[in-house]
């Protein structure tokens, strides 16, 4: 079930097994999915074995993931998004993320990651929450139609502008 056994030993006998097992926020796979409605493809690049990647990924309800990834897997993973021509987003919150977070066209951190994340990435999420990348991409895309809109008006007045100096 996508944890980790530790074996508890004592005086090399084992007493007890334990399991460790990351924690999948409430919410989550909702946030995947409205991601996945505005055509944002979701991918887990983790360090975790494929046994947990697989867990993680189908319960929290990402697009793919890859496993066993080490920092320059993640950054060489962007890199070929991005030579297909993709515009691609990483998130991350350790030191290991880093370089993948400032390579990346977008580079988001969690506000309660490591301050070398948080300074290789573009934006920080200070809540924390996966909520708040749906609302960034909402508000980017937003923000270029306007910007776009705006250009387009500018030449508009400018044309218009040259033809009644030549009238």
């Amino acid at each position: 079930n996508g944890g980790t056994p530790l074996v508890v030993c004592e005086n090399e006998r084992i007493t007890g097994v334990i399991e460790l097992q990351d924690i999948i926020k409430t919410g989550i796979r909702e946030r995947f999915e409205r991601l996945r409605r505005m055509g944002v493809k979701t991918v887990m690049v983790t360090g975790d074995n494929p046994l947990t990647a697989k867990y993680i990924a189908e319960k929290a309800g990402v697009d793919d993931f890859i496993a066993e990834a080490r920092p320059e897997d993640k950054l060489e993973y962007i890199r070929r998004e991005q030579q297909s021509g993709k515009l691609v987003a990483m998130m991350g919150d350790g030191t290991n993320d880093a370089p993948a977070l400032n390579f990346a066209n977008v580079g988001l951190s969690m506000g309660s990651g490591t301050s070398v994340a948080k300074d290789a990435s573009d934006i920080t999420l200070l809540d924390d929450s996966f909520a708040s990348i749906a609302t960034a991409v909402m508000w980017g895309r937003s923000l270029y139609r306007n910007i776009q809109r705006f250009v387009l008006f500018q030449l508009t007045i400018n044309f218009a502008a040259i033809t009644i100096c030549f009238i």
